[in-house]
């Protein structure tokens, strides 16, 4: 019998004043929840939605997931945000035009290399860096607020397949 991914996360539970630890709990949470989350679906639009919203809110603010189309141009093919709000604009984000492989955007960049990026927010120009990332996540930087973005390369099988970001 498998573990319950719910009894993990309680067994993994630390005292309220232990911030040192906080965060790594928190991803240990995600790991659990993601890998039994996922592994339950062979539909891929249900994988990819369940990826985008399994690290939102416990380690991000919202999340988009890439995949590389037929000619390698990155469509945006999931998303979810903490909020009502951005739900709305994170679907209105995922409509507009796919980027472009060659990109010089960390997005396009982590596709190509399979290299992990953290993209820090500029406090100076609140949506520069994500922005600079993907137009349509400038505008949902703007409206959401942007801050620092993790850019993960998704492979299977050593071939990169698109890219997912979290942004809190």
């Amino acid at each position: 019998m498998q573990p319950n991914h719910a009894d993990i996360a309680t067994s993994l539970a630390l005292p309220e004043e232990d911030e040192s630890l906080r965060a790594e709990v928190n991803a240990l949470r995600f790991l659990v929840h993601a890998g039994t989350v996922l592994g339950r679906s062979l539909d891929l639009g249900t994988t990819l939605a369940r990826a985008a919203a399994a690290p939102v809110p416990a380690l991000s603010d919202w999340c988009v997931v890439y995949l590389a189309g037929s000619d390698r141009r990155l469509e945006r093919r999931e998303g979810a945000a903490a909020s009502r709000r951005g739900e709305v604009l994170m679907r209105d984000a995922l409509t507009r035009r796919a980027i472009a492989p060659e990109a010089d955007g960390a997005i396009a960049r982590v596709a190509r290399t399979g290299l992990t990026e953290v993209v820090p927010h500029d406090p100076t120009a609140p949506a520069a860096s994500i922005g600079s990332m993907d137009p349509a996540l400038g505008t949902l930087g703007e409206a959401l607020g942007a801050g620092t973005s993790l850019v993960l390369s998704l492979q299977a099988k050593g071939r990169s397949l698109g890219a997912l970001v979290l942004t809190d």
